[in-house]
């Protein structure tokens, strides 16, 4: 049966020496992989850079009754990005995007609020200029999605945030499930901030940093199947 969706490039890896197995977050059918063939040979009608990381593209595919590998017929970009490509600082955003959505995703529904979500981060990035608490945002909204979104009820009592309770608490119980207090109080500005990814208060490297792996502990608490991140310390670097 011959398929059209849109889709998200979340992974790729070398099926021969001229094919790919992409994995893509579908607007249809959630998380699927495809087979691209000769996508890597000069000759091919399906330009290769339409599967880079994080791409918006619109795929055509013959999808059988007794397989979930979908065969691509052709691949066309549905979203043309502006500044994604051209940047290396943004382009490494994109990989740590792609990587977070690849190994946090295992529903294999789809979910359309989702992939509007990650559609719309994929806009931001590439149309505004270069925003210092893209990723860590990008991680915290993405943890609604995933079920485990932290409570803010941050307030003169409660300044501790809880790895457990997913919620603050008035002192630390247990220092190795505990975020230190700085970290506590940063994380609750970055949950107050809500369709945008703008943040009005100065965060230093340093903090911001801290955030980001204390969230990345925090979900691999919730998500024991979540084993990290390859392309973290290559993000850290890029941005610091």
């Amino acid at each position: 049966m011959l398929v059209k969706t849109k889709a998200i490039v979340l992974h790729k890896i070398k099926y021969s020496n001229s094919s790919l197995i992409v994995n893509l977050y579908t607007e249809e059918w959630g998380k699927q992989s495809i087979l691209v063939r000769g996508v890597l040979s000069k000759k091919s009608k399906i330009n290769s850079s339409y599967l880079d990381y994080m791409n918006i593209i619109e795929i055509e595919a013959w999808k059988g009754k007794n397989s979930d590998l979908l065969v691509a017929r052709d691949v066309q970009l549905a979203y043309h990005t502006n500044s994604i490509s051209e940047s290396l600082l943004k382009k490494t955003i994109a990989v740590y995007m792609s990587e977070l959505l690849y190994r946090t995703i295992n529903v294999p529904d789809a979910d359309k609020e989702l992939f509007d979500f990650v559609c719309d981060a994929v806009h931001i990035l590439d149309s505004e200029e270069y925003n210092q608490h893209f990723p860590i945002l990008f991680l915290i909204k993405l943890l609604h999605f995933l079920g485990i979104s932290p409570i803010n009820n941050f307030d003169h009592r409660n300044k501790i945030f809880d790895m457990r309770t997913s919620k603050y608490i008035p002192d630390f119980n247990d220092i190795n499930y505990c975020f230190d207090a700085e970290t506590s109080r940063i994380l609750s500005i970055y949950l107050n901030v809500q369709n945008d990814y703008s943040v009005d208060e100065n965060i230093g490297r340093r903090e911001r940093n801290q955030v980001l792996d204390d969230v990345l502990k925090y979900l691999t608490y919730h998500y024991s199947y979540f084993k990290g991140l390859k392309s973290l310390e290559v993000l850290k670097s890029v941005l610091s």
